[in-house]
């Protein structure tokens, strides 16, 4: 249902069995997938955070709250979450692919804010285009 985007029917199922297993971690985790799925980014963000809490090992809730705040543009907050998941388990590639993502946003922001302050830079201004681009074609893949 999540892979065919049947947010609806996903939640539903979700919901139902959550009823019977509320401690379940993966399930809970879905939950958070199918509310930021059906554009509900807050309240995924609040089941995230939770699992956080109660499962502090598992890297897939920071990753994903991670996702969420880089959407919101809250680069720090995504930064921290994803060094977080790392911490847990160092292997974990989506994390790492994520976190290099943010770090590009964040080098992005300053070679504008410094174009800024010297336009009159080009070797900057190129890089901060190379860097637009890259950005635009990693934005396109799985998170």
């Amino acid at each position: 249902m999540i892979g065919a985007g049947e947010w609806d029917a996903a939640h539903e199922r979700l919901q139902s069995w959550l009823q019977q297993r509320p401690q379940d971690a993966q399930a809970r985790l879905l939950l958070g997938v199918v509310l930021a799925g059906r554009g509900d980014s807050d309240s995924a963000q609040t089941v995230y955070e939770a699992l956080t809490r109660d499962h502090p090992e598992l890297p897939e809730p920071y990753n994903n709250l991670a996702v969420l705040h880089a959407a919101a543009g809250r680069l720090p907050e995504a930064r921290a979450a994803l060094e977080t998941a790392l911490r847990f388990h160092p292997d974990y590639a989506i994390a790492h692919r994520n976190l290099g993502d943010v770090y590009a946003q964040l080098a992005l922001g300053h070679w504008q804010r410094a174009l800024a302050l010297q336009p009159e830079t080009p070797r900057l201004a190129a890089r901060a285009q190379q860097l637009r681009a890259l950005l635009q074609v990693s934005s396109g893949e799985d998170r």
